[in-house]
């Protein structure tokens, strides 16, 4: 999983570089990348109170 999010932040860096990337795109990108820390912290602290 983690080959796919580096190569997703190496096209958004590319497409930002090349201007085709809008600041919307980025704020979406980091809110999805935080939703997806959050819910695997809680996972782990699910698996661990078990």
């Amino acid at each position: 999983m983690n080959d796919s999010l580096a190569a997703l932040a190496s096209q958004l860096v590319a497409a930002e570089a090349a201007g085709e990337a809008s600041t919307p795109a980025w704020v979406f990108g980091l809110v999805a990348f935080g939703i997806l820390i959050g819910l695997l912290i809680f996972t782990l602290m699910i698996r661990v109170d078990r």
